[in-house]
């Protein structure tokens, strides 16, 4: 990272932060292009040796000493030209900084004020609750999960799939909980392509349905491929900085 500010273009495999950096006119790669950081079987010491072999010899020694009547390699100057303009203001400490700010110091610094507010009233209501809450999200239970708009298992893609969750909350409210659909493109062995979409699922005009809830949501696949999906069930509190931190998590 440190080298496309200093005029260098990087030569790497598919690696950490190269899966983002890469665009393919802003250096080379190594071996095969990929776009997540999990290794394959795909990517070995042999074949990458094979790859960056060729790649010296056929495209990276050769653009180098390409040279114009002054003597310059032209087309080296712009190789390195777009890697300092695509790389070094995304992955600069400037950058880095300025996401810690925005995205987490501001945002924890709001919520300490908000639960220091009225003699950390807030801080205790969640304490209070976070006990109550084992017992009580044990008590939810799921009638029915039910997809429209797949069949034979397989999505069409611009087409939108309906997702219906029928529970019963149990001890818990409905504004303690809240659904989601987590879906995303898979790989043959099951884990996620990518970050996978997160979609909330909306009761349904509010209703109650004989002491139970309906949650629906509609998704529209807009890729081709494996995908991987679940809906889960979460409790969530105001004071919350995120619904993750329970560790209570139920998926239908």
């Amino acid at each position: 990272m440190k080298l496309p500010v200093n005029g260098g273009i990087n030569l790497s495999i598919s690696d950490g932060w190269w899966c983002e950096g890469y665009n393919r006119q802003n250096g080379w790669t190594i071996g095969p292009v990929v776009s997540t950081e999990l290794p394959s079987s795909e990517q070995n010491d042999y074949a990458d040796a094979e790859s960056l072999y060729s790649l010296l010899e056929n495209a990276v020694v050769p653009l180098y000493f390409e040279r114009d009547e002054a003597g310059l390699p032209q087309e080296w100057i712009s190789t390195s030209k777009r890697s300092l303009k695509s790389l070094t203001a995304m992955y600069s400490s400037n950058r880095m900084l300025n996401d810690y700010i925005r995205q987490f110091y501001l945002r924890a610094a709001r919520r300490r004020n908000m639960l220091r507010d009225n003699n950390w009233a807030a801080c205790r209501a969640l304490a209070a609750w976070q006990n109550s809450l084992p017992g009580r999200f044990a008590t939810v239970k799921v009638d029915a999960l039910t997809i429209s708009g797949i069949e034979d298992n397989t999505m069409i893609c611009g087409e939108p799939v309906s997702v219906q969750l029928r529970m019963h909350l149990g001890e818990m409210q409905a504004q303690e909980v809240l659904v989601q659909l987590v879906i995303g493109q898979a790989l043959p062995n099951g884990s996620f392509l990518d970050k996978p979409e997160i979609l909330r699922l909306e009761p349904r005009n509010g209703e109650v349905e004989t002491g139970g809830m309906r949650y629906v949501a509609s998704y529209i696949p807009s890729f081709s491929g494996h995908y991987r999906y679940g809906v889960r069930i979460m409790p969530v509190h105001p004071a919350q900085a995120t619904p993750l931190e329970t560790d209570q998590i139920l998926w239908a």
